[in-house]
């Protein structure tokens, strides 16, 4: 999380940044018995066009969005991630 949005070390290629200005809403959601962080952006393209990863693809066709975080990779509650992302995302939303 930086003051330029949230930069993806996941996806392998790493997609990059995720800019707060693309980022429309996030929210948990449950896919089987996994709970996952889903970034939803408003130009999914944008991202997509810069790798080719299936994914982010999958992930988009899935649940609407190509970003999505495992809880069970994170250091962190899902919950609470989710908190910090939508206080920046206020944050620099509008000031960027």
């Amino acid at each position: 999380i930086e003051e330029c949005g949230v930069t993806d070390h996941i996806t392998k290629p790493e997609v990059g940044t995720i800019e707060w200005c693309d980022i429309t809403y996030i929210e948990i959601i449950h896919i089987a018995h996994n709970k996952m962080l889903a970034i939803y952006v408003k130009n999914p393209d944008k991202y997509l066009s810069r790798v080719r990863a299936q994914g982010l693809e999958n992930n988009y066709q899935l649940v609407g969005t190509p970003f999505v975080i495992p809880s069970s990779i994170l250091k962190i509650k899902l919950k609470d991630l989710e908190a910090i992302i939508n206080t920046k995302l206020k944050e620099y939303h509008y000031a960027g």
